[in-house]
């Protein structure tokens, strides 16, 4: 995109995610914190902070019922004069966070997603899950607000063909489309 970006990153995290029975349990934390400069003192040059939530809670001893929570929520701020590369910016939409949006529909320096899920085992190696995402991108933490989020919703099933290898295939749908997404080895 021609733009070169130098970053120190600290990160530190928690994570006692497990599968077990064909269902995640447990979950995982992921903060950062990276100071990103153009070299030679060009235009770019901010902090940003990022933190990842994800948490399986199974509703029966076995794992066949399983309520599924993510959150994740990034910020950019600038050094004076400086600014944030757009191809750096956090963006909503994806088959991770805000299912059923165009890839790269929302981007800002500043953003919020939270997904829900609920999932049930049909068979020893096929879950089903109904979810819903909500998210919305400011330039500023400050700058959201509880009317500005958007949603996408959906169904999904989950297949593993090994115990260590869950494939998804999801339907997500929001007020603009409706978009579907295949995934191989994802926890959410």
């Amino acid at each position: 995109f021609g733009a070169t970006v130098a970053s120190a990153v600290f990160s530190s995290g928690h994570d006692n995610e497990a599968v077990e029975n064909y269902a995640f349990k447990g979950g995982s934390d992921q903060f950062e914190l990276s100071f990103n400069r153009s070299p030679g003192g060009g235009q770019f040059g901010y902090w940003r902070y990022h933190f990842d939530s994800q948490h399986f809670f199974w509703l029966t001893d076995d794992g066949r019922k399983v309520i599924a929570a993510r959150g994740m929520v990034e910020t950019n701020v600038t050094s004076p004069g400086h600014l944030v590369p757009f191809f750096d910016m956090p963006v909503l939409s994806s088959d991770q966070i805000l299912r059923g949006f165009d890839s790269f529909r929302f981007r800002d320096k500043s953003a919020l997603g939270l997904s829900l899920e609920y999932r049930y085992r049909i068979w020893p190696a096929l879950d089903w899950g109904l979810f819903i995402d909500e998210g919305q991108v400011a330039p500023q933490l400050g700058d959201m607000g509880l009317n500005r989020f958007h949603t996408g919703y959906g169904v999904r099933l989950f297949v593993w063909p090994k115990p260590n290898l869950p494939i998804s295939i999801d339907y997500g749908r929001s007020r603009e489309t409706w978009r579907l997404y295949f995934n191989i080895n994802t926890r959410f």
